[in-house]
C-alpha cells in the first residue's frame, strides 16, 4: 500500500510544479488532497465490530484490532448506516463502554432500510472522507452493501476483511480478502503491518 501512496504524494508534486512552471509563481501550491496523511482504515460497526446486526456484544478482540490501528498511527473512521438522529449517543457510549478509541462516527442523517441507499450513504461517506483525507487502505465490514461501498472506492479486495455474524455459517458475499470468525486470529495481521511515519 505504501507504493500506492509514494505514487499519488509525487503526482500531486509533479502537478504543484507544472502549475508554478506555467507562469502561477506567486500563489501558493493548492492544499493536501487525496493521498495525504495517515491511511484510513474504515470499521462498520453492526456485524462487524459486533458479533451479529442487531447485537451488543463485541466480536472477541474487536476493540484490540481498532486500537491496535491506533497505535500504528492509521487514521480509524467508524462509518455505519445507523441512524444519527435516534443513536448518536447510544452508540458513543456503546463504543466507549466496550474500550473502542473516540474516533470519528460518520452515521446516516436518515433512516437506510435496503441494502442499496446503505452502500449509496457509505460509498458517498467514503468518498467524502477520501477527498479531504488520505485514501481508505483497509476496510472491515459484515454486508454485501459494506463490500459493495469499499469496491466503489477503490479499496483493494486484499485489504478487505469480511466478520462473520454469530447467527451465520458463512461471511456475506462479495470483494474481500477473507472471511473473519471475530479479531483474535487477526491481530498478529494487524500487529505485522508497518506504522505510519
Amino acid at each position: 500500500m505504501a507504493t500506492t501512496f509514494t505514487a499519488r504524494a509525487r503526482a500531486a508534486t509533479i502537478i504543484a510544479a507544472a502549475t508554478l512552471t506555467a507562469g502561477t509563481a506567486c500563489t501558493l501550491p493548492p492544499p493536501p488532497g487525496p493521498g495525504t496523511g495517515a491511511p484510513v482504515v474504515v470499521f462498520d460497526i453492526d456485524g462487524t465490530l459486533t458479533d451479529d446486526e442487531l447485537s451488543s456484544t463485541p466480536h472477541p478482540g474487536a476493540a484490540d484490532a481498532v486500537n491496535a490501528y491506533v497505535a500504528k498511527g492509521y487514521d480509524v473512521v467508524y462509518v455505519t448506516a445507523r441512524w444519527d438522529l435516534a443513536q448518536r449517543s447510544s452508540t458513543e457510549s456503546w463504543l466507549a463502554d466496550n474500550g473502542f478509541p473516540h474516533e470519528e462516527l460518520y452515521m446516516a442523517s436518515s433512516l437506510l432500510v435496503d441494502d442499496a441507499s446503505k452502500a449509496d450513504y457509505k460509498t458517498q461517506t467514503l468518498t467524502s472522507i477520501e477527498a479531504n483525507r488520505a485514501q481508505v487502505a483497509y476496510a472491515y465490514g459484515d454486508s454485501s452493501s459494506d463490500f459493495t461501498a469499499y469496491a466503489n472506492v477503490g479499496v483493494p479486495t486484499a485489504q478487505v476483511w469480511a466478520l462473520q455474524r454469530a447467527s451465520a455459517s458463512s461471511c456475506q458475499t462479495g470483494a474481500w480478502a477473507a472471511c473473519l470468525p471475530d479479531y483474535v486470529a487477526h491481530l498478529t495481521t494487524i500487529q505485522a503491518l508497518p506504522a505510519v511515519p
